[in-house]
């Protein structure tokens, strides 16, 4: 069941902001950003969603400015649905994209102009400094304008009325989350199983466990007890806000962060270490691409990569040393997960919900 948040007048939901033409204005350089795709649900089905995007700079290290294109479009028949004729969307409504980084606490507006046909365009700019881990953009449509009610017609009238939103979308600058990482979702194969008839006899003698990772070969896996068959609907659920989505949030992290630590420390203990030259190299496969996510995280102080594999392989080696990579992968895991925001979502979702009834009750 999709949650909505209800308005007194019609809404749209269906902007979509594209980013492109970036560049270092400073450098005179452009810098490379691919955009990909964020049109799969959880359960890896195909969803309607297909404006949904996400873009990713991590590979252009270099810039010190990034400046780039904004365009947001919106079906005309959608614009016709929510503004009424009687306004001019040009002078009484303004688009505003918001870009926020939670890292740095990085705030900025930028308002875009109306070129017709459900168009607006216009250009960014951020600073490198300004911006750590990812960037995130957000198109919204506010009347700028009051007007008379017309009759029952559920248009917004009231100056600074939210008209039309839509999906955000983020610029990763420093490393990608675990599931838009370089070929590492696809190499973890999620398996539903009843564990009290497994054949395999761990899981059989612990059926009462909600999950078990093998991580082991070219292909880790993941099995989930069917024995909650509730936890299964509602890991697969598509809401996308309310009560249904929280939890299923709040519930993945429960499950995503144990299974990305044993993955992170599977990677980990896999360096190879040449105890005649020294020199530590990397993992292959799923391995190693975690490794190259995870290091820079761990070292942040370390910008030489090889010095990273050197360090994190001599901790390894240490009771003391593992113990303190062990910690911190914590942190580490929490923040490719960005935990805190669902922590934040979960806990104003449960706020609302208590909200709600003490007014029933009054």
């Amino acid at each position: 069941m999709k949650a909505a948040t209800l308005y007194p007048y019609e809404v749209s939901e269906r902007l979509v902001l594209r980013l492109s033409d970036f560049d270092d204005p400073v450098a005179g350089t452009t810098v490379s950003v691919r955009e990909l795709s964020l049109s799969r649900a959880s359960n890896g089905e195909s969803t309607d969603e297909a404006g949904a995007a996400a873009y990713d700079a991590t590979q252009s290290d270099q810039w010190g400015k990034l400046t780039f294109r904004l365009t947001v479009t919106l079906e005309v028949g959608e614009l016709e649905r929510v503004f009424p004729p009687t306004s001019d969307v040009r002078n009484d409504a303004s688009l505003v994209v918001l870009m926020t980084c939670p890292s740095t606490r990085f705030r900025r507006g930028v308002r875009l102009r109306h070129t017709g046909s459900g168009q607006w365009v216009g250009h960014a700019s951020v600073q490198r400094d300004d911006v750590q881990g990812s960037l995130t953009l957000r198109p919204q449509l506010v009347r700028v304008s009051s007007i008379a009610e017309i009759g029952d017609l559920p248009y917004a009238t009231r100056e600074g009325a939210l008209v039309a939103f839509g999906e955000p979308v983020p610029l990763y600058v420093d490393s990608l989350p675990p599931s838009l990482g370089s070929g590492l979702s696809a190499s973890v194969t999620m398996a539903w199983e009843d564990f009290a008839n497994s054949d395999d006899p761990w899981r059989r003698e612990h059926s009462d466990d909600v999950y078990y990772l093998e991580p082991f070969g070219s292909e880790p896996r993941l099995w989930l007890n069917s024995r909650y068959a509730q936890l299964r609907e509602l890991l697969e659920s598509t809401a996308k806000r309310g009560r249904e989505a929280a939890l299923r949030d709040m519930f993945g992290i429960l499950v995503a962060q144990p299974v990305w630590l044993q993955l992170c420390v599977t990677s980990l203990s896999a360096l190879e270490v040449d105890d005649d030259s020294g020199s530590v190299s990397a993992p292959s496969g799923w391995r190693g691409d975690l490794a190259a996510m995870v290091l820079p995280r761990l070292y942040p102080e370390e910008a030489d990569p090889e010095e990273r594999l050197r360090r994190a392989a001599s901790e390894f080696r240490e009771a003391d040393g593992a113990a303190s990579v062990a910690s911190r992968l914590g942190t580490v895991v929490q923040g490719l997960l960005t935990s805190y925001k669902t922590v934040e979502l979960t806990l104003r979702t449960f706020e609302n919900v208590r909200n709600e009834e003490d007014r029933a009750d009054d």
